[in-house]
């Protein structure tokens, strides 16, 4: 896996996310504007954080977007559509709102003492007298649910500890839990826009904020000295700060009263907008390159949306619970799969075809498909290909290794 995870700037709720087009955004729609007329409709089919639909709208085009996975479409929803009255006041709110007060409220308050705990390995920390092992030996000693029985008693309960009780000491510390507990419980209580702004929030804070070298497959543990300090400063990070100052930034970002956003699967995505975009329109598909797939690294994301309990998946090797407490149905991607991502690429032109939209395609050569099958297949369903490229250096998964990976965009006219 070679993709390179940045975050996603030039939007108001940043990702640490995997293949992001941020750094070739401006080529993809500069070239977009190279090939057809405008004003037009783009229909960003697997839009991840929007980088590409974002610089579509600042060219003028009217961006639709879509994504199966729910965190990315709560997302878009937020920065894309959303009726952002009231949003002055909820960040108010959440500025005078007590927290502390809602951290220990319900099912939460049995984590006091491991909150307390915490709260004195920071002031340790701060005066230069801890004991990293000592840290160690409080994260092992966590206790996760990780049996079905365990789950089910929690979720019969239902009382809003979802993430202290599974994550806590592992993508996030004790008191970020019992934030994003607290904050999620709170959303529920807003009209229906305010909660996906929060939502998007959260989503956004969480990725910046996660025990994590960049994305949510796997967690750090505290297994030196050094490691162990760099996990003390992501944990001492507020949660709600993220949220706050996330929130600032979404009300200075234009939305866009034309767009639309959907939580498809692509061939949905498709028939759902081919006739409003019809006359006007192009797709631009920028689908999984690789075989690991975007809910194994974002699964805590969706498990904030869903807030759901989920029963946590077996390593069918160790069969032990999977090492990232992976949910259980987990949304597998075909694009991701050897053996059925040629067969997508040809139900995507297929049913772009039947729609009689035109595709913008972008893929790398280090992916599943080869060059030459992707523009047979274009070519099968009638269209005339223009293939660009550009080179970009990779990095992977926050480690030093770097390669560099040819970025291919077909653009296929009908």
């Amino acid at each position: 896996m070679t993709d390179k995870i940045i975050i996603a700037k030039g939007t108001p709720l940043p990702l640490q996310y995997l293949g992001s087009k941020f750094r070739i955004a401006k080529w993809i729609i500069n070239l977009v504007e190279d090939h057809f007329k405008k004003p037009i409709a783009l229909l960003d089919l697997f839009a991840g954080t929007g980088s590409v639909s974002i610089e579509a709208m600042n060219h003028g085009f009217i961006p639709y977007l879509n994504d199966i996975q729910p965190y990315s479409a709560t997302i878009l929803k937020s920065i894309f559509c959303e009726n952002r009255a009231g949003l002055t006041e909820l960040i108010e709110t959440l500025n005078e709102t007590n927290f502390q007060k809602r951290l220990l409220m319900r099912g939460r308050n049995s984590f006091n003492s491991a909150l307390k705990m915490e709260e004195k390995f920071f002031n340790d920390f701060e005066s230069n007298c801890f004991v990293w092992k000592d840290y160690k030996v409080f994260c092992a000693n966590s206790k996760n649910p990780l049996t079905k029985s365990q789950i089910n008693g929690l979720r019969k309960k239902n009382e809003w500890n979802l993430f202290v009780s599974y994550f806590a000491n592992r993508y996030f510390g004790v008191r970020q839990s019992l934030e994003i507990d607290s904050l999620r419980e709170y959303a529920d209580e807003l009209p229906e826009h305010l909660r996906t702004h929060l939502l998007a929030a959260l989503i956004s804070a969480l990725s910046n904020s996660v025990s994590s070298t960049t994305h949510l497959a796997q967690y750090l543990k505290p297994t030196t000295r050094h490691n162990t300090n760099e996990l003390l400063k992501k944990r001492k990070q507020s949660i709600l700060k993220f949220v706050l100052a996330g929130l600032v930034e979404l009300q200075k970002f234009p939305t866009s009263k034309k767009s639309f956003v959907t939580n498809f699967n692509y061939i949905d995505a498709i028939d759902n907008f081919g006739k409003k975009i019809k006359k006007n329109g192009i797709i631009y598909a920028d689908p999984p390159y690789f075989k690991e797939h975007y809910s194994r690294y974002y699964h805590v994301l969706d498990t904030l949306l869903l807030y759901d309990y989920p029963y946590i998946s077996i390593n069918p090797v160790t069969k032990s619970v999977s090492a990232g407490l992976y949910r259980e149905n987990r949304i597998v991607s075909d694009f991701g799969l050897k053996s059925k991502a040629f067969m997508a690429f040809e139900l995507l032109f297929a049913t772009a075809a039947k729609n009689n939209l035109p595709v913008v395609l972008s893929y790398a050569n280090t992916s599943l498909v080869k060059k030459a099958n992707l523009i047979m297949l274009a070519e099968k369903y009638n269209y005339k290909v223009n293939l660009q490229s550009k080179k970009l250096d990779h990095t992977g998964q926050g480690q030093r290794r770097h390669k560099t990976v040819t970025e291919y965009l077909f653009i296929c006219t009908n």
